[in-house]
């Protein structure tokens, strides 16, 4: 999804910038998170920088 996301971000780059939404960082109680956590520790914080980092 987030590849899928940065290809779409590439497409209209020219009227949205370079800008890319990822939600929810800290929705605990709804099932959706990003931030790190003792379980999956920076995992999805990388994932995101593997594909959006440089």
């Amino acid at each position: 999804m987030l590849k899928d996301a940065q290809q779409v971000s590439k497409k209209y780059r020219p009227s949205n910038g370079n800008t890319v939404m990822v939600c929810c960082w800290n929705e605990y109680l709804e099932g959706n998170y990003i931030e790190p956590t003792e379980g999956h520790r920076f995992d999805y914080l990388e994932v995101i920088q593997s594909v959006f980092g440089n």
